[in-house]
């Protein structure tokens, strides 16, 4: 059985991806003010607990393996489930493909095998993390939880980083005149705030096997969700000391340019470090998400039998 600790792992493994590397550009260049950035990224992260308490409700309910696709052929039946788990799957699938290309980018931007095809460096990731889930669910629980305490670590680093830089009044920035809030500039940060907040959910793939669901999967949840806004809010904040707003606005990537400002050229090795570290524990977390969605779904009949097998050491 996997614990709290794992849970926790799951949604904040979930959630903290590339998108914080450039979404705070955007959203910058939407809102044009400090205080309603900080507050657009607070605001996010409280919608997603409230939008939480119909997932842990029906995850404490129906504790099945299988994500959205159990919950759905509950409520409306075969045909309904069918199209959800057929959808989640494939969706969870091309996941895993552009997870590791991404991912094999990223080695090769450090230097690592560059001379390797980026596409056999792909499939060595997905082998990687198809291994560690063959030897079990204690096993695959436990990547899971280094993968997603790395990323925190590595995300709070880069947030240290931000704050020791010397901040925008010592570059003799001039100050432009912010434009006023308009609806046009909301809708575009939030769309693309709760973008970055997406796979909180995740800890519903695995409620089956979580102990004690009734209290875990709602204590997982929102203990992660809160780690990850934490995490954003911090992320932002570091990024207004380091930066002007115009200078958010302008980057596609204001993480990487704020490390510069303290770290010079190897500021580009610390976020491309991060977003290895990030995408190779989302790519774990997916391979591991994509069998249950197959276990449940053959557990109905929707998927031939034999993808509903637990091998000995618990994994599907």
């Amino acid at each position: 059985m996997l614990g709290l600790g794992f849970g926790i792992a799951v949604v904040v493994g979930g959630v903290v991806g590339q998108g914080i590397l450039r979404t705070p550009g955007i959203v910058a260049d939407a809102l044009r003010d400090p205080v309603w950035i900080l507050a657009a990224w607070a605001a996010v992260g409280l919608f997603s607990v409230i939008d939480a308490f119909a997932l842990v409700e029906l995850g404490a309910s129906v504790p099945r393996a299988g994500g959205p696709y159990v919950f759905v052929e509950r409520a409306f039946g075969r045909v309904p489930g069918a199209v959800v788990g057929w959808s989640d799957w494939f969706n969870n699938l091309f996941a895993i493909a552009f997870i590791a290309v991404a991912f094999a980018e990223f080695t090769q931007r450090l230097g690592v095998l560059a001379g390797a095809p980026t596409g056999v460096l792909a499939v060595a990731v997905i082998a990687a993390c198809w291994l560690v889930n063959w030897f079990g669910t204690s096993a695959s629980g436990l990547s899971q939880n280094i993968g997603s305490a790395l990323k925190a670590a590595a995300l709070l680093a880069i947030v240290a980083i931000t704050f020791a830089a010397p901040g925008p009044a010592a570059a003799a920035s001039v100050l432009t005149a912010h434009p006023a809030l308009t609806i046009a500039g909301v809708a575009i940060a939030m769309r693309a705030i709760l973008n970055t907040y997406s796979g909180w959910n995740t800890c519903a793939y695995f409620c089956e096997e979580v102990h004690a669901p009734e209290k875990n999967l709602a204590r997982a949840t929102f203990i992660g969700i809160a780690v990850v806004t934490g995490l954003y809010v911090l992320v932002n904040a570091g990024l207004l000391h380091a930066l002007t707003v115009e200078q958010i606005a302008a980057s596609n990537l204001p993480v990487a340019d704020a490390v510069e400002t303290v770290l010079g050229p190897r500021g580009g090795m610390v976020t491309t470090a991060f977003a290895m570290i990030s995408v190779a524990a989302i790519a774990n977390l997916v391979v591991m998400s994509v069998a249950r969605i197959a276990f449940g779904m053959a557990r109905s009949g929707i998927l031939p039998a034999f993808l509903a097998r637990v091998v000995p050491s618990g994994t599907p």
